[in-house]
């Protein structure tokens, strides 16, 4: 039986694409190239724009309809399941155009919400945990949805105020050896300080 084609938005930014395709490579269980999962994927970082910048007013143009094509792309190449790992596209302003856009076309292929299966994940895989500390970009900060999805499901979460977040944000996209290195990898020691001490 032919494994359904998984897809990745993967321009949202392209490291976050590369780690996604990664991880998923990572947790197949395969003895040999044949066996790994079909993946397709869709990188146009030159045409989405700033999720942030859009966010906090400083872009009028909304990434979302880039977004919606690279998702008809990937569903023009056959793939029944389609992720976006990008946190802050998934902030309401843009993620409801989003569902929009592609609401009246997307006939085959099924959009992986990436937040909610994240809540979904820590409930099954970490049913002891109750306090979650939130590190993240400053748009999906502003865009607060992870507090506001936690919470509904009883947890407590602990997020930075506006000038530490703005100090995480720019270690974690502009540090120049964390950028190399990639998502998933360690932020810099003074971000990992600022959120675990508070100072």
């Amino acid at each position: 039986m032919t494994e359904p084609i998984i897809g990745i938005i993967a321009g949202a930014g392209p490291f976050a694409g590369l780690d996604l395709a990664t991880k998923i490579l990572e947790q197949t269980d395969a003895s040999c190239d044949q066996e790994y999962l079909p993946m397709v994927s869709v990188s146009t970082p030159g045409e989405i724009e700033n999720r942030t910048r859009y966010l906090l007013g400083e872009s009028e143009e909304n990434p979302a309809f880039v977004l919606a094509k690279n998702f008809l792309d990937l569903q023009r190449m056959n793939a029944k399941v389609i992720g976006m790992p990008c946190n802050t596209a998934h902030a309401a302003p843009i993620l409801e155009v989003f569902h929009q856009e592609i609401a009246p076309l997307a006939k085959s292929a099924r959009y992986l919400d990436m937040i909610q299966e994240t809540v979904n994940f820590i409930g099954s895989e970490c049913p002891t945990v109750k306090n979650i500390g939130i590190l993240s970009t400053l748009g999906t900060w502003k865009a607060g949805f992870y507090p506001e999805l936690l919470e509904l499901e009883g947890y407590s979460t602990l997020v930075l105020d506006e000038s530490q977040q703005t100090r995480i944000h720019e270690e974690a996209l502009f540090h120049k050896k964390t950028r190399d290195q990639g998502p998933g990898q360690s932020s810099h020691r003074n971000s990992r300080q600022i959120f675990f001490r508070g100072q």
